[in-house]
């Protein structure tokens, strides 16, 4: 997204980011003071927090975890509603959601060294289908032995919604974006502009800073993207997604991503899991049947799109998404680029950043961070992370801020895709400019910059050689700063 840079009448927006979930979260709040939008986003984060203790798969204290440990048991109202909210969209779907795969989840989760064994996963699957009976006079769940309730798939939305009404009910407002992990709402304006605008990423690469191939406006309305990404499993080489089907526990194959917009992030959250399990043509009617808008990337890269899906698009300028399809096209095709860059190669970046965990309070606050390729003389080449969407923070990463300018805050934007782990940001450079234009091989400086809200600062530049010569090797951490992974060579 673009972040709004003026003030209109006495608004201008506010943004803050946290940890949460396993995940990153952005709060961009339009408010007259940055003190009511400090008070609006603390609202969200104590409603957050406070639903973490009941929807959590993870946690060992959650209401959740309680429930898949009786047979019968009362529970919360927002216990209930989600698991209420989950079988109904089971019947929808036809059984293609299933919030019920826990024992599933949990032998892929284990699975370090080889798939889970083919007659435990079949035992969980068959668990998975036992239908639980829910009573709504006394929020009664009355859990069938086998059936192991994971309600990730849903809850992350349910908990955006909920986050969204702490935050409008605590301070005033004329419009707020609460976006966890990719999956996000918007309600009110954005600044002076009337819609939210959130980008989405090349299905195809399973980094954070894919290339924005598509971008929606948004009003009083969520989207989600379900699919592969950086949190797929990687098991004798191979990689696995996340999103299992409940016909055989499987990881689905058929799509790359499918993005949903609808009214509430809880219903965009499920759709899109459902959507990435279902045949695009079913997935589609779904969406339609449901009120809700629908992008898919099919395996092969295809892109299918509900019939009213261009109405989101409409109005926004045009964006790298021509220029690097032109540079796909371009890449795929001789060994050699007229550049001289080998045309399937790129240049690799994990990136892990440093959190003192030793010191980490209520009060922390994550870093700032950008990531750039500068040639050797220290001129930009091409800015491949930003992570924190406040350009009054992001200021403080004073050596790009000051080489970028003006350019700086239209780099920052929102977008939808498969939820990213915390602190960790797989990048990737394919030889390419800001301007999407191919440029040769040489000598490059890789520099990773980060800024606090409490005032800390690190910077570090890594000489890095681009040729025929594929390499990896390992940077460790500083005091202050992550450890580092390079690889260059054939993308995997």
């Amino acid at each position: 997204m673009l972040v709004p840079s003026a003030t209109v009448a006495a608004d201008s927006v506010y943004c803050f980011q946290a940890d949460v979930l396993g995940t990153q979260a952005n709060f961009m709040i339009t408010a007259q003071t940055r003190e009511a939008a400090r008070i609006a986003t603390g609202a969200a984060l104590g409603e957050i927090a406070r639903l973490d203790c009941v929807l959590s798969s993870y946690r060992t204290d959650s209401e959740l975890r309680r429930l898949n440990a009786a047979r019968e048991m009362q529970v919360s109202p927002d216990l209930f509603t989600v698991l209420s909210q989950a079988e109904d969209l089971h019947k929808r779907s036809g059984g293609a959601f299933n919030a019920r795969m826990g024992a599933v989840e949990a032998l892929w989760r284990t699975a370090d060294t080889g798939l889970p064994d083919a007659g435990a996963l079949r035992r969980a699957v068959d668990g998975a289908r036992q239908v639980p009976h829910l009573d709504a006079a006394e929020r009664l769940i009355f859990r069938p032995r086998g059936a192991v309730f994971s309600v990730d798939a849903l809850a992350k939305g349910y908990i955006v919604d909920r986050a969204i009404d702490a935050a409008c009910r605590s301070a005033v407002s004329a419009g707020i974006m609460i976006d966890i992990g990719g999956d996000l709402r918007c309600q009110g304006r954005a600044g002076d502009q009337q819609n939210w605008h959130v980008g989405l990423p090349d299905a195809r690469l399973p980094y954070a800073n894919s290339p924005i191939v598509a971008r929606v406006k948004l009003k009083d309305r969520a989207i989600a993207t379900s699919g592969r990404g950086v949190r797929d499993r990687i098991i004798g080489g191979l990689a696995y997604g996340t999103t299992l089907s409940p016909q055989n526990g499987m990881p689905v194959t058929a799509h790359l991503a499918a993005s949903v917009v609808a009214s509430t992030a809880a219903e965009a959250d499920g759709l899109a899991t459902a959507l990435l399990v279902l045949p695009s043509e079913q997935g589609l009617l779904l969406a339609a049947q449901s009120g809700a808008q629908a992008r898919i990337t099919q395996a092969n890269g295809a892109v299918l799109k509900s019939a009213d899906w261009s109405c989101l698009e409409a109005g926004l300028s045009p964006q790298p998404p021509a220029k690097w399809a032109e540079f796909v096209a371009n890449s795929e095709n001789p060994a050699l680029r007229p550049s001289g860059w080998v045309s399937d190669w790129a240049l690799q970046i994990y990136y892990e950043a440093f959190i003192d965990l030793n010191h980490r309070s209520s009060d922390y606050r994550s870093p700032y961070l950008v990531m750039w390729i500068s040639d050797k003389a220290g001129h930009p080449v091409r800015t491949l992370l930003v992570i924190g969407k406040d350009p009054e923070y992001q200021k403080d990463n004073n050596i790009w801020w000051n080489l970028y300018g003006s350019r700086a805050p239209k780099i920052m934007e929102v977008r939808s895709g498969p939820t990213s782990l915390s602190g960790r940001y797989p990048s990737f450079w394919p030889g390419i400019d800001d301007n999407y234009a191919s440029v040769g091989p040489g000598d490059y400086l890789l520099n990773i910059e980060t800024s606090r809200e409490r005032g800390e600062h690190t910077f570090r530049s890594i000489p890095v050689t681009i040729g025929r010569k594929a390499f990896e090797f390992d940077i460790k951490p500083t005091a202050d700063m992550g450890a580092i992974k390079l690889a260059y060579g054939k993308q995997p």
